[in-house]
């Protein structure tokens, strides 16, 4: 019995296991086809383009009508961004919000770029109007050396307080320095009788801007409009944020709301550079359609605040005349603060 437990114990035991060498050395990059690492970064591919920089994989030598195609490729769709941002802009209030808020962007011209963009126009179109209205026409002024005589009585109006300084020029010859005295002495009436009293640096500082302002009204609107264009930049977290508080509770997030205001003042960027255009069109046919655009920014905003927000057509009304209130308080602020600061620093 015992031997043959021995034979049957020798018969179930396994064979010898095999030896199997397995190398755990890192595949060196050299290794690597240069196919397979992108040109730009040096990183390996997994496909067409680039996980890490985003390149697509070409060949070193190009064909021409590869070079061709692509070229076009990039510029249509760099196009086609354009006009599927302007179009929403133009049309549909609340639609660019929404789907950067889904998280479609890449169709689309980003929020920031897409109001840059815009505003430079914008302002450029303003400067280049501006500078084609004087402040005293070319056709009431005889100019000569040194001197100025109008066709006409000619206003200048400045406002200070609750006063206005009026100066009529008569059908006189004045030179250059008597009309500069002219100014500043209807700017002191109008700012009040300073004698008794020392004027503040304030006072002194607006004067002189005031009087600089006729000498040079080319340098002051250029100053005006860069810092317009700087004040509203700086208005669009402010905007952001009331509307962050209108809508604290629908847990959005504070990017969201700044986005919203960037397409809503893209909006009305581009309705304002429209009748910049107009104007300086010059078109007779032209000029009473151009009240509309000014009116679609209201009815935009609206409808994009129910459109984006989601909420009934009472609530949304309620939340917009708030909304109005708090930014418009906001506008005036900074726009008295950036003519004063243009007339100071000028």
């Amino acid at each position: 019995m015992k031997k043959s437990n021995k034979k049957s114990l020798k018969t179930k035991l396994p064979a010898k296991p095999r030896k199997i060498s397995v190398s755990l050395e890192p595949v060196k990059e050299a290794e690597i086809t240069p196919a397979k690492l992108c040109k730009n970064c040096g990183h390996r591919l997994h496909g067409e383009y680039c996980s890490h920089c985003g390149q697509e994989h070409t060949e070193s030598a190009v064909p021409g009508h590869e070079m061709l195609r692509e070229f076009l490729k990039d510029e249509f769709h760099f196009d086609f961004r354009i006009v599927r941002t302007i179009i929403p802009i133009l049309f549909r209030p609340g639609f660019l919000s929404a789907e950067y808020a889904a998280g479609r962007r890449v169709r689309y011209v980003p929020p920031l770029r897409t109001y840059v963009f815009i505003s430079i126009i914008l302002f450029g179109l303003i400067a280049s109007q501006a500078r084609k209205s004087p402040l005293i026409t070319s056709d009431k002024i005889i100019t000569g050396t040194g001197v100025h005589k109008p066709k006409e009585p000619v206003n200048l109006n400045f406002t200070f307080s609750n006063d206005t300084a009026k100066i009529a020029i008569e059908d006189t010859l004045l030179t250059g320095e008597q009309l500069r005295d002219s100014v500043l002495a209807e700017i002191e009436a109008a700012m009040g009788d300073s004698a008794g009293r020392q004027e503040s640096d304030f006072e002194k500082k607006v004067k002189q801007g005031l009087v600089k302002l006729t000498e040079d009204r080319e340098k002051f609107l250029e100053q005006l409009l860069e810092r317009s264009a700087q004040a509203m930049f700086l208005l669009m977290p402010v905007f952001a944020l009331i509307l962050k508080l209108l809508y604290i509770r629908r847990k959005r997030r504070y990017l969201e709301h700044l986005v919203f205001a960037l397409h809503s003042h893209s909006h009305a960027f581009l309705m304002f550079l429209i009748v910049a255009a107009g104007n300086l069109a010059g078109w007779a046919w032209l000029q009473p359609w151009l009240k509309w655009p000014l009116i679609a920014i209201p009815i935009y905003f609206f409808l994009g605040m129910k459109k984006f927000y989601g909420q009934s057509w009472g609530k949304t009304l309620a939340k917009y005349l708030l909304l109005l209130g708090g930014y418009g308080l906001a506008l005036f602020t900074a726009g008295i603060a950036v003519l004063v600061v243009s007339v100071i620093w000028l």
